[in-house]
């Protein structure tokens, strides 16, 4: 038999009684100590960089939802509902905030021209009106549980499509572990929010959510503790390395480090581990660590782009840039084209002219 148990307390000089059950009360304390842990978080920050900020938004984002789902009256939050609801539906903003910080190592805001950032602060502004003058009633309401689905969406296709190529093994696991886990997590209950609305106030579900919610912020909290003790690793750049000093691995790889070997169209980190005879993970701590790289990509174009400088400058100008970018090892012109201008801040055919 359910137990039921009466709750008085005061909020806003009003006095309001509650009756919860033993479920609700379960589900309450799962939900308290998820949202304590947030806070723990929140007071562990104390330098306010664009990555700490990132985190403390999506912190009270997630805050806010643990709270505003509680299996209790609307009514009884009073004045803070509209910001609860505001923060619940800016959970997807403050994810993507977080994976650009984590994964892109810089500000996904400060990256974007002026318009779009204007753009932006307006849409945001007019959530904020939309939520505390019309309680989030309306089409617009949809409308932003859609853009949240896409944005969930992308964070998870981003953080696939260039998992292959990350040598940082701490931004691979963050990718793996963190990212698509909150990210297919945030998806499914955008899901529930969008077509399966009827089963978001059944007692099991809300349970199973708040339990959900309790595991993946303590998950969190481990992980953002774990950022914050670990030392950080020496990078040697690799080009001070002493011939004297390097590890043999390292020696070993710039001795394969030839044209008729880095040239290879589909030259991937397993391929290479294979012919230095290393496990993929070894290897990518070697190119990490020792040599100073956190993309396998940039890597590689540290050896073929000056190959290709080299080319333009002495071999006939009539061949083609493009026959040199395939010789070299590249894929398309167009990812040619952003190597190139990448690694010498200018083009190819700018740089050919300017050696004329």
């Amino acid at each position: 038999m359910i137990a039921f148990i009466y709750l008085p307390f005061n909020f806003v000089s009003m006095q309001l009684d509650i009756t919860l059950s033993l479920v609700q009360l379960i589900d309450l304390l799962f939900r308290f100590q998820a949202v304590g842990i947030l806070c723990l978080i929140g007071f562990m920050t104390i330098k306010f960089t664009p990555q700490i900020l990132s985190n403390v938004a999506l912190a009270s984002c997630l805050a806010a939802y643990i709270l505003l789902t509680a299996p209790i009256e609307n009514h009884i939050y009073g004045w803070t509902r509209p910001l609860l609801l505001l923060l619940t539906d800016l959970t997807a903003y403050s994810l993507f905030a977080v994976y650009w910080q984590k994964v892109h190592k810089k500000s996904f805001f400060l990256s974007l021209s002026m318009l779009f950032r204007v753009v932006l602060c307006i849409w945001l502004a007019w959530l904020t009106l939309f939520f505390f003058v019309y309680q989030g009633r309306g089409i617009f309401h949809d409308i932003n549980h859609v853009i949240g689905m896409f944005i969930l969406f992308y964070i998870v296709v981003d953080a696939l499509r260039d998992y292959k190529e990350d040598l940082d093994e701490s931004r691979r696991g963050f990718r793996l572990q963190t990212i698509i886990i909150i990210g297919v997590y945030s998806l499914c209950l955008t899901l529930v929010e969008i077509f399966f609305y009827s089963i978001k106030d059944h007692w099991l579900f809300s349970v199973i959510n708040a339990l959900l919610m309790f595991v993946l912020t303590a998950f969190f909290a481990l992980r953002f503790i774990e950022s914050h003790s670990a030392t950080q690793t020496n990078i040697v750049d690799k080009q001070n390395i002493s011939p004297h000093s390097l590890n043999p691995k390292v020696e070993k790889l710039m001795q394969l480090m030839q044209p008729e070997f880095f040239c290879q169209s589909e030259l991937t980190v397993s391929k290479m581990a294979e012919a230095m005879a290393l496990p993929d993970h070894q290897l990518r701590k070697l190119i990490n660590v020792e040599m100073g790289f956190d993309n396998f990509s940039k890597f590689l174009n540290s050896y073929r782009i000056p190959l290709v400088c080299e080319k333009l400058i002495q071999q006939d100008r009539s061949i083609p840039i493009l026959t040199h970018a395939l010789n070299a090892g590249f894929n398309s012109i167009a990812s040619f084209n952003r190597a190139f201008k990448e690694f010498t801040g200018v083009t190819p055919s700018e740089y050919r002219k300017s050696h004329s």
